[in-house]
């Protein structure tokens, strides 16, 4: 089997199938009817992977921005007792299930997903931009989901439809080194990466690999937000995480590169061997 014939395999095998879209869509529904039953937002809508389509199988988690009116009772609270609040309202409606309480949401399971639940304070002023709740911060920020999905469209058009699979790759690559970057970070970093499309995946992910890994050198937020309005995205990315997830990319990223080498030389079993031991076993699955 050639590199790409592998590559185009592993990638359709990250792809969520009909029926999984399917289902995403209808609990995420019924997620969203449960809400506006117990907390009355003004609205609730798809952020997150999910929404930009950089979601990989099996499906774990869906985003759900739930918009506040600027005069909801929830956003004259602090971040944290909003999200406390959100935590024990869901926790009222599904009280056999586990709330969390992470840096900007409340992430509940509901069976096979789990629906991360970011309040969102409406801009009057502002179309499309809200305010989130930051626990480590310690204040609401402003965020515009939707500019980042504008973004990220726009990024995988300039990189002929490839940027979306191969950031899915890269995170496929993360969960199964035990996530030492951030997802969204990684995402972030590889709307910059791709100046145009790539000869083939394995040549985009070995150039994707390598510029996550000149991007974190700096011991300093150098990640911005997309939309120009939140903190940097690896602000929170402290001296030791900072190092543990820069030599992990490093890592990657020569092996990435001895594998397109073996591939440009027609060695295809060499180079699938390096991809599969960076990717995983799905890699070369019948």
């Amino acid at each position: 089997m050639t590199t790409a014939q592998a590559f185009h395999d592993y990638i359709r095998g990250l792809e969520l199938k009909p029926g999984e879209q399917t289902e995403a869509q209808d609990r995420f529904q019924q997620f969203q009817l449960k809400l506006q039953q117990r907390l009355h937002p003004a609205k609730g809508l798809l952020s997150g992977s999910y929404g930009r389509g950089t979601a990989i199988r099996p499906l774990h988690d869906i985003d759900t921005f739930l918009v506040l009116s600027a005069t909801h009772s929830l956003a004259a609270l602090s971040p944290l007792d909003c999200l406390k609040r959100v935590a024990a309202e869901l926790g009222a409606e599904y009280p056999d299930k586990q709330q969390k309480l992470q840096g900007r949401s409340v992430n509940v399971v509901l069976g096979s997903i789990g629906f991360d639940v970011v309040p969102a304070r409406e801009i009057p002023s502002q179309a499309n931009v809200f305010e989130i709740p930051d626990r480590t911060a310690g204040r609401w920020i402003p965020s515009n989901p939707w500019l980042h999905e504008k973004i990220c469209n726009e990024r995988n058009d300039r990189a002929g439809g490839m940027l979306k699979p191969l950031v899915k790759a890269i995170k496929r690559w993360n969960q199964k080194a035990g996530k030492p970057v951030p997802s969204f970070l990684l995402e972030v970093i590889a709307y910059d990466a791709l100046q145009s499309k790539p000869a083939s995946y394995s040549s985009g992910l070995s150039a994707l690999f390598a510029f996550a890994s000149q991007k974190l050198q700096l011991q300093q937020p150098s990640c911005p937000d997309p939309a120009g309005i939140g903190r940097p995205i690896d602000e929170d990315l402290d001296a030791p995480h900072r190092t543990e997830a820069l030599n992990r990319l490093r890592g990657a990223a020569r092996d990435a590169a001895r594998a397109v080498e073996m591939e440009a030389r027609g060695d295809y079993d060499g180079a699938n061997h390096i991809w599969e031991d960076l990717l995983g076993r799905d890699f070369r699955a019948p």
